[in-house]
């Protein structure tokens, strides 16, 4: 499929402050970063195209809605290239945490650099429709 026919995402809505404080130490669970492109270029075999959603956007919206902390899941966007998530988590150390994606090939010394950065779970994006492997960019 062509750049061109890969659907793109709608951009998010804008953040709106909850209505009661979070608890201390609240945390965002699942997220992703995006881009921006031109440094985190997206997989050419995507299932769609998002907005760039960088760092700084993230963490203003951490900050809008009163998480302390947050954990970025590796977006199928960018494929198995975990750079954008692992350069969010080396510049936000205290505050992030992440979940890279990773197939059987990923060596042992890789992992233990991704622990170092942040990482405290790996993602298997498997997904069949009628027996066969659905989702683009999964792993076999």
């Amino acid at each position: 499929m062509a750049a061109s026919e890969i659907p793109a995402c709608l951009p998010p809505l804008p953040v709106t402050p909850p209505r009661e404080k979070l608890p201390p130490k609240a945390c965002d669970t699942h997220a992703h970063v995006f881009g921006p492109a031109d440094r985190f270029p997206y997989a050419e075999n995507r299932s769609y195209t998002p907005p760039d959603a960088p760092l700084q956007n993230y963490l203003g919206m951490l900050d809008a809605l009163g998480f302390a902390r947050g954990v970025l899941v590796q977006g199928s966007a960018h494929g198995r290239d975990n750079s954008a998530m692992l350069d969010a988590l080396q510049r936000e150390p205290a505050r992030l945490r992440g979940v890279a994606v990773a197939d059987a090939d990923v060596a042992a010394g890789t992992l233990r650099q991704w622990h170092v950065l942040g990482v405290r779970a790996l993602r298997f994006n498997h997904f069949f429709r009628g027996g066969q492997l659905h989702y683009r960019g999964g792993i076999p």
